[in-house]
C-alpha cells in the first residue's frame, strides 16, 4: 500500500481531474479484468498475467490464510454462509479469464465448481511440489497439467491455495486424503488410454507411446500413490491396469478379496524351482521400476 501522504496527493490529483481515486482491491481487479475481456488479458505478458491473477484472488487468499492458519487444507471451506457465498461470487467473476498457465505452454481459465445437482467441470491438475513425481506423472496429460510457476513462487502459492479452496476446477495432485485420491484418479484417467478402464489385463510394452505409458511413468504414479495417504489414493486407482509387470502386461488394481490376476514379487534369493512353479501357475512378476513403491 502507498504511504498515507502519497494517497492524499493521489486523491487530490484525481479530484482535480474530475475523477475518483479507487483502491485496486481484488473485486476491482476482477471487474476491470472482466471489462477488458479475455482477448485483452491474453495480450499481457507472463509476469503481468500472473500478477493480475494474484490481484484478482488476493481476497480469497487473505481470507483463506486467516481461517487456515498458514495454509491449512480447509481454506475456503468455512461453514459461514456469507464467506461461502463470497467465494462462489469471486469464482464466477474470474471465470473465463485466461489467467492459469499450462505446463505445455499456453493459458487457460479457472472454472468455478458446478452448483448442487450440476456436473463438475473437467479438472485442471497442479503438482503439490513442482519438479517432482507429480510433474513426471502429468507429463502424459499436458492439456490438464498446470504450470508449477517455479519462476514465480508467489503465483505458485496462489494457485495451490486456489486448488485447496475447493471453489475451482483446480485440484492438487499429491495432496493428502480424499482430495489427493480424487486428483490422482483424474490424472490416471487423463494419462492412460480410455479403453484400458475396467480391463483386468492389457498388453504393455513399456515404450511410452500412445499405446501405453513407460515404466518410468508407472514409477512416478506409484511414487505419488504411496505418499502421503496410500489408502485414499489406492481406492481411486481401482479398475485401472496400473500394476506393470515384467511379462508384457499391466494388471488392474483390485480391492482385497476380489478376483484378480496374481502379481508376485520377484524376491531376492528366491529359489529357481519356486520361481518356475509360480510362473507355471500363472503368476506374474511385478516390474522392478515400481517394486519399491508398491511394497
Amino acid at each position: 500500500r502507498a504511504p498515507t501522504a502519497v494517497r492524499d496527493l493521489l486523491v487530490v490529483a484525481a479530484a482535480s481531474a474530475g475523477g475518483v481515486l479507487r483502491e485496486v482491491s481484488a473485486k476491482v481487479a476482477r471487474e476491470t479484468a472482466r471489462k477488458a475481456g479475455p482477448v485483452a488479458v491474453a495480450a499481457l505478458g507472463r509476469a503481468e498475467r500472473l500478477a493480475l491473477l494474484r490481484a484478482c484472488v488476493s481476497d480469497i487468499l487473505a481470507a483463506g490464510s486467516a481461517r487456515g492458519a498458514g495454509g491449512d487444507a480447509s481454506i475456503g471451506r468455512s461453514e459461514d454462509a456469507g464467506a461461502s457465498a463470497a467465494l462462489a461470487e469471486a469464482a464466477n467473476e474470474i471465470a473465463g479469464l485466461p489467467l492459469v498457465p499450462l505446463a505445455a505452454g499456453g493459458w487457460t481459465a479457472l472454472r468455478p465448481m458446478g452448483q448442487a445437482g450440476q456436473p463438475a467441470p473437467p479438472p485442471l491438475l497442479l503438482a503439490t511440489v513442482a519438479g517432482g513425481a507429480e510433474d513426471a506423472l502429468l507429463a502424459r496429460a499436458p492439456g490438464v497439467a498446470v504450470d508449477g510457476c517455479l519462476d514465480a513462487p508467489a503465483a505458485a502459492a496462489a494457485l495451490r491455495a486456489l486448488a485447496a479452496s475447493g471453489a475451482f476446477s483446480l485440484q492438487l495432485l499429491g495432496a493428502p486424503g480424499e482430495a489427493g485420491g480424487r486428483a490422482l484418479a483424474h490424472a490416471v484417467a487423463a494419462c492412460l488410454p480410455a479403453d484400458w478402464r475396467g480391463l483386468e489385463l492389457v498388453t504393455w510394452d513399456g515404450s511410452g507411446g500412445e499405446a501405453g505409458p513407460s515404466a518410468e511413468w508407472f514409477a512416478a504414479l506409484w511414487a505419488v500413490a504411496s505418499a502421503p495417504n496410500p489408502p485414499a489414493s489406492l481406492r481411486a486407482l481401482e479398475g485401472w491396469p496400473v500394476l506393470p509387470t515384467a511379462d508384457g502386461v499391466a494388471c488392474a488394481l483390485r480391492c482385497a478379496g476380489s478376483e484378480s490376476s496374481c502379481v508376485w514379487f520377484d524376491s531376492v534369493g528366491m529359489d529357481e524351482p519356486l520361481r518356475c512353479c509360480l510362473i507355471a501357475a500363472g503368476c506374474l512378476t511385478l516390474h522392478p521400476a515400481v517394486r519399491g513403491a508398491v511394497e
